[in-house]
C-alpha cells in the first residue's frame, strides 16, 4: 500500500496477514494530521485499548516508560519475516 502516496490517515494489519509470520501483532501507521488531531482531544480515553497518547508517550519517551510487556518472540517472528519479503520481493512472494 503506497500509505503516504495515497495519504492514508491511518493503516492497520496484523503480522499473520499477507507475512506468513505468527499472529499477535498488529503494525499500525498513523500521518501526522491523525496524531495532531488525538494530542489536541479534550476528552479523557477510558480505556488502555488503543490510547494513542499512551503510545505517543511510551514511543517518544526518552526515559523508560513501560506500557505493555514487549512480546519479544513475535517481535523476533516479524523482523524475519519481513527479512524472508525483502529476500524474496513483494512480486514473488
Amino acid at each position: 500500500m503506497l500509505v503516504d502516496e495515497w495519504k492514508f490517515d491511518a493503516v492497520y494489519s496484523a503480522s499473520q496477514k499477507c507475512l506468513s509470520c505468527t499472529p499477535g501483532l498488529s503494525p499500525v501507521s498513523f500521518s501526522e494530521r491523525v496524531v495532531d488531531y488525538v494530542k489536541a482531544r479534550k476528552d479523557k480515553i477510558h480505556s488502555w485499548f488503543m490510547d494513542m497518547n499512551l503510545l505517543l508517550g511510551y514511543w517518544g519517551a526518552t526515559n523508560r516508560t513501560y506500557h505493555h510487556t514487549a512480546p519479544t518472540n513475535s517481535l523476533y517472528a516479524l523482523h524475519e519475516a519481513l527479512l524472508i519479503l525483502k529476500e524474496e520481493g513483494i512480486e514473488n512472494s
